[in-house]
């Protein structure tokens, strides 16, 4: 049995190794390509001209872009490559197929209603010509998508498009 001041060694050493990182666990090997994934896709959406940050921690999806919420989820080939849907509350979905590239399927949330999850069945997913096909690498669907809160004033009304200025001054006078 181990003395109070034995356990009070033990535990003091201990500490100082943690604090020194000699027992840091290794990283699970599903967070390390969700960070690859992820940050592939931040790359790609800052080349096409979006403003890209990540969501709080405690959000229901990964990274804003221009307004839009994000979703982003990776997967690797076992016999298919498959993503689950809980509790998002984003506007887009892109799922990342790693075979040693990354492939994106860029799926509007609207397209996902009722599904709890996604599954791209060919083991080279350029290759696929099932229901999601469609958006393969379709950034496009995100360019044209423009989430706005309607209830947001602008700050500066003067600087609206001629459209919007037009119906004001046809309010006013």
């Amino acid at each position: 049995m181990l003395s109070e001041a034995d356990l009070e060694r033990f535990l003091h050493r201990l500490w100082e190794e943690q604090r020194r990182g000699r027992y840091l666990l290794p990283e699970d090997p599903r967070h390390t390509l969700a960070r690859r994934v992820e940050r592939a896709v931040i790359q790609r959406l800052i080349g096409r001209g979006h403003q890209v940050s990540k969501a709080a921690p405690n959000e229901h999806w990964d990274l804003w872009a221009d307004g839009i919420r994000i979703e982003v989820k990776a997967a690797t080939w076992h016999g298919r490559y498959q993503a689950n849907l809980r509790g998002n509350d984003a506007d887009v979905l892109i799922l990342g197929c790693v075979n040693g590239d990354v492939h994106f399927f860029v799926i509007p949330f609207d397209r996902l209603e009722g599904r709890r999850h996604v599954a791209i069945w060919s083991p080279d997913p350029a290759r696929y010509l099932g229901r999601w096909a469609p958006f393969y690498e379709a950034w496009e669907w995100l360019d044209a998508l423009e989430v706005r809160n309607p209830w947001q004033l602008p700050l500066f009304p003067e600087f609206q498009s001629p459209i919007r200025r037009e119906r004001v001054c046809d309010l006013e006078g």
